[in-house]
Formats: structure tokens, C-alpha cells, sequence
């Protein structure tokens, strides 16, 4: 029967692997989608190098993916498509890891087996499983091209080797399974480091079957053993291998003269010729052990040796070459991630401690070609603080970081906060909001898909049972009364704790019958969730949610859900008395309708992403948006990402020239910029590169001099040409005595070419008599590197080509010249002309034949207006963005007096960006609002009447609440929905509807009623 049960365990896997994959191909989006999937589906069509550490072995599978799409348009849904298998692969390998360990609790010997028990194992598996292939977590990173999918494939895979390496017994070539498990680890060093963590768990299983598992004290030595694989792998290995190739070059160049790469290539096969010593000396000492340890670390190098592919295309300069790693120290620091800096773990300080001096760190090396030598270019800086403490985790210094810990932790704006502020902060905030609550979306259910920083409102756990969540949330939770932004989102879901409840029920069933098994399963647990945590060792506000890093930790308890089948089977073995088919297939539906179909049920509508092309057509909306042959500013991933996405693979305006404005500030890309790239000409940086490189004129501050009057503008040119002198009289000392770089004034000027503007079209025809002859503004009071180079570059463009800024970026980036930007779509244009705008919190003018042109004839909407897709909170903010610029639009053609113009803007407003797809917020009533200024009362009262009746929906929410709850909602819910309200009323009087004005009238006066009947809400009018 065991043969009869390993064939139909077999076909079994391959079934959820079908299954799964068929889900993941339905739900798949069918192109780029947004944060880093348009740099690394960019990166693997034409081999390119994504941000550090780098995913090498990810870009070399996704490049053969990308082979199949028979158009560049279908290249993002080929590499998606890597995602989704990878991720069906992983759902097929924890199958079998959850059948090995159901069997364990059941199949003891040869007279076990029965078809009940088959059944009852095999369902297991299919629950475990799908849980994991339906956890929310898993679930998102299956359906875009991201790396996160292949680590988790890999981190299944290592552990399915693992365990047929256990059942080979010792037959004669159960030892190739280890081997081929070093080769994977070396590989998923090329996706990502996650993959790793896996080590630990592994090591468990290796002493338990040389019967070295059997006391705790077993279990903590296997575990530390596991942890120094893990970190020799981590901390040695992977360092270690470019650090010694690097310093070899760095030998042989600098000392001996030799060119470059010959030390690294030396390395190299120094290091080969000992790992082939080692094997041949130990096969021929018959030692065992230290031949499979020789063997397996040479396994590990040949899944390493991936990462030559990023320093072999590095050199050939692809248009995405992030960090520039082409030589073995830059490679060094591309796979150390020294751009994003250090976080304390064990020893470091709180966010008041003060800095009271600087170290220098280790040189830092980068090849210059024309010397032919490697050069210094700064050092290391390390920070000395006054105090630190032992395990800091209220650490950072940004001053939105201090705000939030001070606020989190109740301190006062002085108060020290002491070690048990930081433990509270490390177990409520750390532990408690980004890990346990992304563990409950998984397995109890999810509040909504807004992202939360802390509170009962935004991103919060829940699970459907109402008294359960109405005590966890302090309010009311009933579906019919809930806020219609809560009601209407498609990220909630309600698993009513039963997936929870069936892994917890796994849980103790092999903490019962086969405890070192169980520990095994929590190991792997722990290293994929809490460990991660710990080293982590996150800030507070952070750019999103990120419960993606921790799925494999959901995996491993998806496994437990698995396993609560047997535990189900055998409570009603014990307690009805009966055993069999008959009790065995009720028990596996059972379990199939409480996990994994509870799951997709709920999880379908906010994980299917078939037909939204948002991602992809905004980002062709912000590049068509910019002038034939411009320089277009931009900041975060996603007006940056998708933009690389529509040039590199989809040959979208390729003309024009991208600079992000979070990487201005390094040298490497200040020199990727001074290159020609597609279709795009250099960047006009007319600066040596000794002025920018490494560390220097990272920071220039404003710093009056005596010699210049500060009443008055200075022209930008020389007040560049004072920064970038290296000369002693525009150098200021420091009470250390450093000299430093700083800013003399800080109002400046550009004098305008008028004619050599109007020749390059720079402004329109019907603007030439706007144009200033000469541009003033104020910088701000200190230059980061790459505002610095912002200002360069436009002083040295010379209005030769059109510039451009996203409407995304910080108020910060646009260094004072706000009053001089030209909105044109989902860009501002840097126009001589000044304008500001009239409108708190926006820029400029709005150049509206321009904009009107580029908004009818060349934007795209995303299928927003064809199908019922999905948009998850950043794809809904970004639609957003879309109508509040659509506004600008129509508002500006009112004032023109293009009524006709303006009309169609609105409706195309209203028809794209609908309310099934993204409700109308408080922007749509300013839009509504101008239906009545074009005499479209009717278009105006329709839209009016369904957002009153909605606020009057939320009103008797937020005025049922206690004070608690009602002080979440009161400072940016009911203050919008109040002034939403006030609003449409004073529109509607106006414009003479009196049946809106008396409507928007009675939901006041309802209000206000409700408040003071309520005496306890009255407090937080009166403030």
C-alpha cells in the first residue's frame, strides 16, 4: 500500500501544483505593476542591474521567461508569469513537506496504512497547501514580476530536498540531496537572502535523522549550528569571496601594475585550485565528512558564481546600472548595500543620543580608467554617539521617526525614553503591528487594504465575527453601518478565524505525537518571520506595508493548517467512534472549506489583477506628458519604475531622459547621466567629476557671507561656480576645523534668453509674451547633493531642452522655482514665466492647449472605465493624482472661457476614473461643482445627491463612536466628510439648486444635533 500511496502522492503534488498555477494565471497582471516590478522586469528583458543586492539569478530566468512573449507589450506578463509558476512550484513542494510530516502522525509501520489514512494524509497536504497558496501575503507576490516569488520556490525546494535526503535513508547516494542543496542556497543568493534563512530548520533535519535530536539541549546546539551556517554564509562567504578578489585587484593593479581584473581573476583561481585540493586530498584521506563539506562549498561557489553575470553587464553600460558594479569593489559594496546605510542589532542608540564625533571606516576604492589605478574616494563615516544601549530599537534620528516614537511611547518632548520604552516599542510596534498583524491578515482576516502606521482604522487584523472584532476595534463593525470607504474596500476579508484555528489545532497535534518535529516547524517559522524581524530592526512609517518578507514565515504555519486535518480526523475518531473513508473524506472537505476555499473566496476580488494596465499606462501618461527630447525629474519607485518599464521594454518615449531624484545625489549615477542612453541625449553636467565624487558637497549649507549682500539675487552660475570651487576664500571651517562647501546666498537668479526660448519652443506661441527677461527665486537653507545637482543642471541646460518635474515629487525637489513651473499633464514644465499658483498646496500655471492635447489624445486610463478591476491603495492614490489634475485642467479652461472644453474634461473625469473603481472622494465634489458652472445642473445633482447620501451614511457612524474610536476618525475622516458636506451645500446655494443646498443643510443640522446630545464629542470641537 505505501508503494500505492508514494504514486498517488506524486500525481497529487502536480494536481495543487495545476491548481495553484491555473489561479495564479487568472489572477496575473498582465503587465508591469507598480514599486520595483517595472525595474526588474526591465532589468530581466535585456540583462540589466537592478538596485543591491542585486537578484542575478532572477533576471537570468526572468531574460529566458521574457524570450516567450511574442511582442515587447507581452514581456511584463511573461515575466509575471515566473512569478506565478515559482510560486505554484513552492504551493506543489509544501505539499509534500506537509504529507511528510501528516504521515509521521500517522503512519508508524507497515500495518498503519489504510485507505483512510491516505486520504486523511493527502488532504493534508491539499489543505496545507492551498492555505499557503491563498495566504494574502503569498498571494500578492504571485502575480507580479518580483523577486520574492523564486525565494520562496527556493526556500520550499531546499527544504523538499532536505527532507528526500531524510527518507534516502543510508543508501549509498542519499548524500547527492545535500549537494544539490548547496548548489540551491548559492543560487538563491541571486534572488534574494530570505531564501537563506531556511539554514537553520534544515540543520534540525539533518541532526534528528543521525538521531542527534533528542533533548533541548540537542535542539539549541543543532540550532546555533544552523545559525553559523547561516552566518558564515551571510556575513563570510558572500562578503568574503568579492572582498578578497577586490583587495587581490586592487594588489595587482596598484602595486605590481597589472590591469584590471587581473588580481580578481588570480583570486579567483587561487580559490578554485584550494576547494579542488581540498576534495582530492579529503577522497583520498577517505574522510567523509570534510569531502562532502569540500564538495558541498564548491557547489555553493557555482551558484554563486551568477553574480558574474552583474559585473560582466555592468561593464557593457546598460541604461539600468544601478551602482555601477563593474569592478570587485563597487561589486563589494552593490552586494554589502552600503547606499541604504547601517541599522544598529545588538548595540547602538536611541534616537536621543547625541552624535559627538565621526570615525573614518575603511577606505573606499573605485577604478578610475584613465589612470589606470584605483582610487580612494572617501571613507567609510561612523558616527559617535554619547550613549548607546543594548538592543536598540528605538534607533533612528529622523525627525519624523523621533515624532512617532515620542507619540507611540507617551514621552514628552525632553523626556528620555528608557530600556522599557524600548522593549515596548520592540514587542507592540515591532513584533506586535509588522509581524503578528500581517500574520492575522493571513490566517483570521484582513480590515481593508489602507495602509496602517498604527490604530483601529487603516490596515488593521479582523475576522468577521462582529463581538470579536467590535472589543479588538473599539467601534462598531457591523458590514451595513461601516464608513463607505470601509464597506466598499475589496481588502477585507473574513476568515472568521478558522484558518487559524485549524493550524493551531495542527500545531498541537505535533507538539503531541512528534515534538522535534514540531520544533523543526517552528524553526522554520521563527527564521522567516520574528528572526527577520529582529534583524530588521525596522522604523516606524514606512514607505508600505511589508508583510511580503515574512510569507515564508505563513508558509510554515500553512503547514500546521495541514496538519490540523489529522488533528480534526482524530478528534472525531475518538469521539464518534468511527473511523474509515466514510469519516476520513467529510473530515479533508471539512478542512478544504475552513482553509484554503474560505481564503480564495474572500482573497479573489483583491488579489486578481487580470485587465488592470494602471501602472503601465500612468507611467506613459507622465512621460507623454514631457516634451519631445526632455529631462524629466522624478523621486519615488512608482514615478520612476514603471517609467523605466514603458522605455526599456516597451520602447515608450525613449526621447526623453529620466532623472531620479533619490538616486541625484551619488556619483555613479551622476555619471550614468552623463551618457547617452536609447534615445535620450547626456545630461548637461558640465562639472568635473572630482567635484561630485564619493562623499563631497554631500551636504551644503546655507551660510551667509559678509562679502555678498543678502537683499539681493545673485546670478546661479557664479553662485554654482562659488560652491564647486575647491579654493580656500569659498570654503568655511568647521569648530573641528574641516573646511566645508557651502551656500554664500540664497536668492538667486537666471537670465532668459528670450529669443533662444522662443526658438526651441521651450514655451508656447500664445505664451511668448509672458516670458520674464530674467527668473528670481529663494533656495532653501541647505543643499543635499542632488538638489545641488538639480540646480546644475539646469544652469548648464541652458533652456536647450525642455525640463520637466513629476507632480509627484517632494515641494523640497522643486528648489524654489515652484513659481515658475507650467503643469502639462502629469508633469510641470520649468517655463520663464512666473505664475504662482492660487491654489494652496499646487504649482504653477496650467498651460491648458498643452495639457488639454496631451489628456484627450495621448493618455491612457488602465481599463479603470472597461472592466471591475482592482486598485490596491497606491494604484488608487495615483488615480486620484489623475483627477486632481483633471481639475486643474477644467478649472483653467472655465477661466478661459472654453466651456466646451472644459465640460469634456469633467465627464472624462467621471467616465475614466469611475466610482465603482475609485470612490468619490472630497476632489469629486470640486469637479461636480463645476458641472454647475457650465450649466450642467443635472450632471451636478446626480453626483452630489450619491455623495450627501454617503455622508450622511458616515456622519451616523463616526457620531455612534466612543471617544476613543471617535478621535481616530475625527482629525481626517469626519473633518473631510464635513467640509465635503459644507462645500456641496454653498456650491448648490450659489448656483441656485435648493433641493442639494436644503439637503446638504439638514445633514448639518443632524449633526450638530447628534454632537451635542453627546457632550463627550463636544471636547474635540471646542479645541
Amino acid at each position: 500500500m505505501e508503494k500505492k500511496f508514494n504514486v498517488i502522492n506524486h500525481i497529487s503534488g502536480w494536481i495543487v501544483f495545476i491548481v495553484a498555477l491555473t489561479v495564479y494565471t487568472l489572477t496575473l497582471e498582465p503587465t508591469v505593476s507598480l514599486w520595483d516590478c517595472g525595474e526588474f522586469i526591465s532589468c530581466a528583458y535585456k540583462l540589466q542591474i537592478p538596485h543591491p543586492p542585486g537578484a542575478p539569478f532572477f533576471v537570468l530566468i526572468g531574460r529566458i521567461f521574457s524570450m516567450f512573449a511574442p511582442s515587447p507589450e507581452y514581456v511584463a506578463f511573461a515575466v509575471n508569469m515566473l512569478s506565478a509558476v515559482a510560486s505554484a512550484g513552492a504551493v506543489m513542494f509544501l505539499f509534500w513537506v506537509t504529507v511528510f510530516f501528516a504521515r509521521r502522525l500517522l503512519i508508524k509501520d507497515e500495518k498503519d496504512w489504510s485507505w483512510s489514512k491516505i486520504i486523511v494524509i493527502l488532504g493534508a497536504g491539499v489543505v496545507g497547501a492551498l492555505a499557503g497558496a491563498f495566504a494574502d501575503s503569498f498571494w500578492f507576490s504571485a502575480v507580479e514580476g518580483e523577486v520574492y516569488a523564486l525565494s520562496a520556490f527556493f526556500t520550499m525546494l531546499i527544504l523538499w530536498a532536505m527532507i528526500r535526503w531524510v527518507r534516502a535513508g543510508d543508501s549509498p547516494h542519499a548524500d547527492r540531496w545535500l549537494l544539490f542543496i548547496s548548489l540551491v542556497v548559492g543560487m538563491v543568493i541571486g534572488v534574494h537572502l530570505l531564501g537563506l534563512l531556511v539554514i537553520p530548520p534544515i540543520t534540525l533535519l539533518y541532526f534528528q535523522k543521525k538521531g542527534k535530536l533528542n533533548t533541548f539541549k540537542d535542539f539549541f546546539k543543532a540550532f546555533l549550528i544552523g545559525g553559523a551556517l547561516l552566518g558564515f554564509v551571510q556575513y563570510i562567504f558572500i562578503p568574503g569571496i568579492p572582498r578578497l578578489t577586490a583587495y587581490s585587484d586592487l594588489f595587482f593593479v596598484n602595486t605590481l601594475g597589472f590591469p584590471f581584473y587581473t588580481g580578481m581573476f588570480v583570486a579567483l583561481l587561487l580559490i578554485a585550485l584550494i576547494i579542488a585540493g581540498l576534495i582530492y586530498w579529503t577522497h583520498k584521506r577517505g574522510n567523509r565528512l570534510w569531502n562532502m563539506g569540500a564538495l558541498a562549498l564548491a557547489m555553493l561557489m557555482l551558484g554563486y558564481g551568477v553574480y558574474a553575470l552583474v559585473m560582466i553587464r555592468s561593464y557593457a553600460n546598460p541604461p539600468i546600472d544601478m551602482n555601477d558594479p563593474e569592478d570587485p569593489f563597487s561589486l563589494l559594496s552593490y552586494l554589502n548595500r552600503e547606499q541604504y546605510g547601517d541599522r544598529p542589532l545588538l548595540k547602538g542608540p536611541y534616537f536621543t543620543s547625541q552624535v559627538v564625533d565621526y570615525k573614518e571606516g575603511a577606505p573606499r576604492y573605485r577604478k578610475n580608467e584613465e589612470t589606470g589605478r584605483y582610487e580612494i574616494i572617501g571613507h567609510k563615516i561612523i558616527p559617535v554617539y554619547d550613549k548607546e544601549y543594548f538592543f536598540p530599537r528605538i534607533w533612528s534620528q529622523q525627525e519624523q521617526h523621533v515624532q512617532f516614537y515620542r507619540s507611540f511611547l507617551g514621552l514628552s518632548p525632553n523626556e528620555e525614553p528608557t530600556f522599557i520604552d524600548n522593549m515596548k516599542f520592540f514587542f507592540q510596534w515591532q513584533i506586535g503591528w509588522m509581524y503578528v498583524r500581517y500574520f492575522l491578515w493571513n490566517f483570521t482576516g484582513r480590515q481593508n487594504d489602507i495602509q496602517g502606521f498604527w490604530g483601529i482604522k487603516y490596515g488593521n487584523w479582523q475576522s468577521g465575527i462582529t463581538p470579536f472584532d467590535e472589543y479588538h476595534l473599539e467601534s462598531p463593525q457591523k458590514l451595513d453601518e461601516l464608513p463607505f470607504f470601509q464597506k466598499t474596500n475589496k481588502g477585507r476579508n473574513y476568515f472568521y478565524m478558522l484558518p487559524l484555528l485549524l493550524g493551531i489545532l495542527g500545531l498541537l497535534i505535533q507538539f503531541n505525537r512528534r515534538d522535534w518535529d514540531a520544533w523543526i516547524v517552528f524553526a522554520l517559522f521563527f527564521m522567516t518571520g520574528l528572526a527577520i524581524v529582529i534583524w530588521l530592526n525596522q522604523t516606524p512609517l514606512q514607505p508600505r506595508e511589508r508583510d511580503y518578507s515574512y510569507a515564508g514565515s505563513f508558509l510554515a504555519f500553512a503547514i500546521w493548517v495541514g496538519l490540523g486535518v489529522v488533528a480534526l480526523y482524530e478528534i472525531a475518531r475518538k469521539y464518534l467512534r468511527r473511523e474509515g473513508i466514510h469519516l476520513a473524506i467529510p473530515i479533508v472537505a471539512l478542512g478544504i472549506l475552513t482553509g484554503p476555499f474560505l481564503m480564495g473566496y474572500w482573497g479573489w476580488d483583491d488579489h486578481s489583477r487580470a485587465h488592470r494596465y494602471t501602472a503601465r499606462d500612468f507611467a506613459i501618461n507622465y512621460l507623454e506628458s514631457c516634451d519631445p527630447n526632455a529631462i524629466l525629474f522624478t523621486e519615488g519607485d512608482n514615478d520612476t519604475y514603471p517609467l523605466w518599464y514603458a522605455q526599456e521594454v516597451e520602447g515608450i518615449r525613449t526621447d526623453v531622459r529620466i532623472v531620479n531624484l533619490s538616486l541625484l545625489g551619488v556619483d555613479w549615477y551622476i555619471d550614468f547621466l552623463r551618457r547617452k542612453v536609447n534615445d535620450a541625449d547626456p545630461v548637461p553636467i558640465n562639472v568635473p567629476r572630482s567635484k561630485y565624487l564619493g562623499s563631497t558637497r554631500d551636504y551644503v549649507r546655507y551660510i551667509p557671507d559678509k562679502r555678498y549682500n543678502q537683499n539681493r539675487a545673485y546670478d546661479l552660475k557664479k553662485v554654482l561656480e562659488f560652491i564647486y570651487s575647491d579654493h580656500s576664500a569659498t570654503r568655511a571651517s568647521t569648530q573641528s576645523g574641516f573646511a566645508i562647501d557651502y551656500l554664500p546666498v540664497k536668492k538667486v537668479f537666471l537670465n532668459i534668453p528670450r529669443e533662444k526660448v522662443i526658438a526651441n519652443k521651450i514655451v508656447e506661441p500664445e505664451d511668448t509674451g509672458l516670458v520674464v527677461n530674467r527668473m528670481e527665486w529663494t533656495l532653501p537653507n541647505a543643499l543635499l547633493k542632488n538638489h545641488l545637482m538639480t540646480l546644475t543642471i539646469i544652469a548648464n541646460n541652458d533652456w536647450e531642452r525642455p525640463i520637466h518635474f513629476a507632480v509627484t515629487i517632494r515641494p523640497s525637489s522643486y528648489v524654489g522655482l515652484k513659481d515658475y513651473l507650467q503643469l502639462e499633464g502629469l508633469t510641470y514644465q520649468l517655463v520663464p514665466i512666473k505664475a504662482p499658483s492660487n491654489v494652496p498646496g499646487l504649482m504653477g500655471r496650467v498651460q491648458t492647449s498643452v495639457m488639454y492635447a496631451n489628456v484627450t489624445n495621448k493618455f491612457r486610463w488602465g481599463n479603470m472605465d472597461k472592466y471591475n478591476i482592482y486598485l490596491d491603495e497606491s494604484h488608487r492614490r495615483m488615480a486620484s493624482n489623475h483627477r486632481i489634475q483633471l481639475w486643474r485642467l477644467a478649472e483653467a479652461l472655465i477661466m478661459e472661457n472654453k466651456k466646451d472644453s472644459a465640460l469634456k474634461i469633467i465627464d472624462l473625469a467621471i467616465e475614466k476614473i469611475p466610482d465603482s473603481i475609485l470612490l468619490w472622494e472630497s476632489f469629486v465634489a470640486q469637479l461636480a461643482a463645476d458641472y454647475y458652472k457650465l450649466n450642467q445642473q443635472e450632471k451636478a445633482r446626480d453626483i452630489f445627491n450619491i455623495m450627501l447620501d454617503r455622508n450622511q451614511h458616515d456622519f451616523n457612524y463616526y457620531i455612534s463612536l466612543q471617544p476613543n474610536a471617535f478621535a481616530e476618525y475625527f482629525s481626517e475622516e469626519f473633518q473631510k466628510t464635513l467640509y465635503t458636506t459644507q462645500f456641496i451645500g454653498q456650491m448648490a446655494l450659489m448656483h441656485g439648486d435648493s433641493t442639494i443646498a436644503n439637503k446638504a443643510n439638514q445633514i448639518l443640522l443632524s449633526v450638530d444635533s447628534a454632537i451635542r446630545s453627546r457632550p463627550e464629542l463636544t471636547v474635540f470641537f471646542q479645541r
